[in-house]
């Protein structure tokens, strides 16, 4: 008979590149059978070989009616179809590999189908006795490179992981540097980091680790680290405020710290800019700014303040690279009006000469928020809600510059209710702001504060300020 041939091998037939043997079985040689007339099947296996031999067993078939009558012949391992052979060459391709068997016996078995239809077996039981390898008892390697890394109420560690073998590691630790009990810390892990949670506040901890292969061998242990939990800090004391660079709490003359005003000339300047005794944010008194129907300076409709004035009668100017917060409280009147279309400004950093300043706080003329702009008004740097009736408060840093990749704006607003000052998200989305912050070819800004409104406004407009300064740090400016 010519050899078969195999296009899907199953896993129990042998790999002829893998025949290196380290255990095998005994068989026997060969077994008749007797059947119909018609055929004789036999199954023929090697001769018993020796436990460092093969450790593959032929396995074939034969029958004595020819192969023109025979359609294939099957072969078994306990009964599971290993191989099905429809050509003339009834043995398996390359034989069993009894290494893959468990040690006993096994039943082999060849079933041949003919082409009438009928169909004929033989059978043969072998003994397997491979033989047991040796177990693994080599341990594997300390971990190196541990490091312990202490935190308010944990420790980290970590330590250089093995690439040769499949290791789990475990931790543990002891509290003090000897003699003590070490604790085995919770769990088996697979990566080379553990987080310590359950540790005590100004605490010395002492770690090793140790590796664990598949075969349960256990590597000596780390060497030995050492953290420290931090003892929990109490909340650091607020910062205390310095005196501002500039401050106007219209305690006494509206003007006391302002260069002058801007109202209607026609009317007294108390009709319009007064101080007001009846609300303040801070001590007994406020100002008070009022812009009516009808009232007109130069075309435009405005009761405002101008020009912060320094204890030494100079003007507080912001210049190219000056980085100050601006804090202030101010109410707007229960029947503010907010008209659709129409604009309000209340607090300007205006530029020097003429023109518009390059950033103003107003009340939006889109809808009941506060708005904070450029010079022409299309760009809105941040948006708030108004309060009527009520005080609140507002901080500005502001980065000067002319150079929009240098100046920045920063806001926080108080409403009623809150309990401190909250920082606000810019157009942006963020806290900070980079834009130009003063007017292309000015040399500098300065403070303005009041109500400068649209003409066609055909109610009034009130508003209180109070608590303005001028400071190098948010603690030296937030209204107290």
């Amino acid at each position: 008979m010519s050899p078969l041939r195999l296009s899907s091998v199953p896993s129990l037939l042998s790999r002829p590149a893998r025949r290196r043997v380290v255990a095998i079985g005994t068989i026997l040689a060969s077994l008749a059978f007797a059947g119909s007339a018609q055929a004789h099947p036999w199954i023929g296996i090697s001769d018993p070989v020796r436990a460092a031999s093969s450790g593959t067993q032929d396995f074939s078939a034969a029958t004595h009616t020819g192969s023109s009558r025979v359609r294939n012949v099957t072969f078994y391992v306990d009964g599971r179809r290993i191989f099905l052979d429809g050509a003339t060459r009834w043995t398996v391709p390359g034989g069993v590999d009894t290494r893959r068997l468990s040690n006993g016996r096994h039943r082999l078995r060849a079933r041949v189908l003919f082409r009438n239809g009928a169909t004929r077996a033989a059978e043969k039981v072998i003994t397997v006795r491979n033989a047991i390898p040796a177990p693994d008892k080599t341990a594997p390697a300390a971990p190196t490179g541990l490091k312990a890394t202490a935190a308010a109420g944990s420790v980290s560690l970590d330590w250089n992981d093995s690439p040769e073998r499949d290791f789990s590691y475990y931790a543990v630790r002891r509290s003090t540097s000897g003699g003590g009990p070490w604790e085995r810390l919770p769990g088996n892990h697979t990566s080379s980091e553990y987080v310590d949670k359950s540790v005590d506040p100004g605490r010395r901890y002492y770690y090793l680790v140790t590796a664990m292969d598949t075969a349960v061998n256990v590597s000596p242990g780390s060497p030995i680290v050492d953290a420290t939990t931090p003892d929990p800090s109490p909340e650091p004391p607020a910062p205390t405020p310095n005196p501002p660079v500039w401050s106007s709490d219209f305690e006494g003359d509206v003007l006391s710290s302002w260069l002058g005003a801007q109202w209607d000339p026609d009317l007294a300047m108390s009709d319009r800019i007064r101080t007001d005794t009846s609300t303040a944010r801070t001590g007994t008194r406020s100002a008070r700014f009022e812009v009516r129907p009808g009232d007109n300076v130069s075309g435009t409709a405005r009761a405002q303040i101008y020009g912060a004035q320094k204890p030494d009668g100079d003007e507080l100017r912001f210049r190219e690279g000056d980085d100050y917060h601006v804090g202030f409280s101010m109410k707007l009147g229960s029947t503010y009006p907010m008209d659709k279309g129409k604009w309000q400004q209340l607090v300007s950093f205006m530029r020097d000469g003429s023109g518009q300043g390059p950033l103003k706080l107003g009340t939006s003329f889109e809808d009941d928020n506060f708005r904070l702009e450029g010079p022409d008004g299309d760009k809105v740097y941040w948006r708030g809600p108004v309060d009527k009736g009520e005080w609140i408060d507002l901080v500005f840093r502001v980065h000067f510059s002319t150079d929009p990749s240098k100046g920045f704006i920063e806001v926080w607003h108080k409403r009623p209710g809150d309990g401190q000052l909250i920082r606000q998200s810019m157009s942006n989305g963020q806290d900070r702001l980079y834009v130009n912050t003063m007017a292309a070819g000015s040399t500098f800004s300065y403070l303005k504060a009041g109500v400068y409104r649209d003409e066609s406004f055909s109610t009034t407009s009130t508003v209180w300020y109070d608590s303005f300064k001028v400071g190098n740090r948010f603690e030296d400016v937030v209204p107290r």
